[in-house]
């Protein structure tokens, strides 16, 4: 039997031996009690804990068993605990900074935290920035907006809105809008409630193709188009009037409080994951 051919079962071996505990990618993979820590409306479970020397991280749902509320996840304000001291959890990642979850739907969501040490046998998640709001919210008052406008910019309560761009044929007229919501709640905007008014005082609905709900955290901007066609005018040179009615609303931000989530060690899931 030839050298190479002995060498080929040993290289094997080495090839597939497990990572050992002093292997910076060696993962300690977790357990809880089983628990799924809930409030009136919202339901949160998490799974695939994980921890390595420069990292840790938790995936899970968030589900909004509310029939009237918008869950949003501000992720930045979680964090863990681990033995050396807590550290605020990442605000980006792979479902973005914001979870919004609508009335009797879920989201995929994850938490992480990066830094060095962070090979533990133990910490505990505290699932800080969760929030309801109202999903109808309190509708703020607009001005009627004229086109053609004498002015591009208004305001309505804690939203500024920018004429960004108009258009005024024969038999359509498309104006586009951005606003941007300055409150401390959340900023709902419906464009498929603006309707235009002619001078008969006919009105007509919102036609654009992509008009769905926009939902804003303060310093957030929405864009939007309000899309129109009318055959008793000649639209290109007929005075309208762009109203915004209930488009714009806002609604207060609520704190969920839920309790700790505390992970052990699982030793079959951890040799499982470093074989």
């Amino acid at each position: 039997m030839s050298r190479t051919r002995l060498l080929i079962p040993a290289l094997a071996l080495v090839l597939v031996a497990a990572r050992k505990a002093d292997d910076p990618k060696h993962e300690n993979h977790f357990r809880t009690d089983g628990s799924v820590p809930s409030a009136t409306g919202v339901s949160l479970s998490l799974t695939n804990a994980e921890a390595q020397q420069d990292f840790v991280a938790v995936d899970g749902k968030l589900a909004n068993t509310g029939a009237n509320t918008i869950l949003v996840l501000k992720k930045g304000e979680a964090s863990f605990v681990l033995p050396q001291g807590t550290f605020s959890t990442k605000a980006g990642g792979l479902f973005g900074s914001t979870v919004w979850v609508p009335p009797g739907e879920s989201r995929s969501i994850g938490f992480k935290a990066e830094g060095s040490g962070f090979h533990v046998d133990q910490f505990t998640l505290k699932p800080g920035g969760i929030y309801q709001a109202s999903n109808t919210g309190t509708a703020v008052k607009a001005p009627d907006f004229a086109l053609p406008a004498s002015v591009n910019d208004f305001t309505a309560g804690p939203y500024s809105c920018h004429l960004d761009g108009l258009k005024k044929e024969t038999d359509e007229t498309s104006a586009k809008f951005a606003c941007t919501y300055n409150g401390s709640g959340v900023g709902i905007i419906e464009p498929r409630r603006i309707g235009l008014k002619t001078e008969s005082g006919k009105e007509y609905a919102n036609e654009a193709k992509k008009n769905g709900r926009e939902l804003l955290l303060s310093g957030e901007t929405a864009k939007f188009a309000a899309v129109f066609h009318v055959t008793e005018v000649d639209m290109q040179f007929a005075p309208l009037t762009v109203l915004f009615r209930d488009a714009l609303t806002e609604s207060a931000l609520t704190a969920v409080a839920l309790p700790d989530w505390k992970f052990v060690l699982d030793p079959e899931a951890t040799a499982k994951a470093n074989d």
